[in-house]
């Protein structure tokens, strides 16, 4: 599975640079949540990556990050996914609340 996807990028008026990403964390089973209606960012997103996002074992995180040059965002971006997948990673007993709802019954 893909970790970091490039979404759009572009140049400042001040000429360093943009670029929006996403991450696609995996989960821990105790902290995942199905939601079977989400819609990924990522336009080029596979059947079976749709499917992990839905079913709640990946999560997609969108960033944006301002840079100099490739390598700097290149660095940036792993060392902020590397953080962001230990946050997951450590969320063993964390239930996660993102689409739940009440009508009468928690789903």
């Amino acid at each position: 599975m893909r970790q970091i996807i490039v979404l759009k990028n572009g140049v400042n008026e001040n000429g360093t640079q943009w670029v929006n990403y996403a991450f696609w964390l995996t989960v821990p089973v105790a902290a995942r949540v199905a939601l079977p209606s989400f819609v990924s960012q990522v336009p080029s997103a596979t059947a079976a990556e749709i499917t992990a996002l839905q079913n709640g074992s990946v999560v997609e995180e969108i960033r944006q990050s301002i840079f100099t040059n490739t390598a700097s965002v290149q660095n940036q971006s792993i060392s902020d996914y590397n953080t962001r997948q230990a946050f997951w990673n450590s969320q063993s007993g964390f239930i996660n609340y993102s689409g739940v709802y009440y009508d009468g019954t928690w789903h």
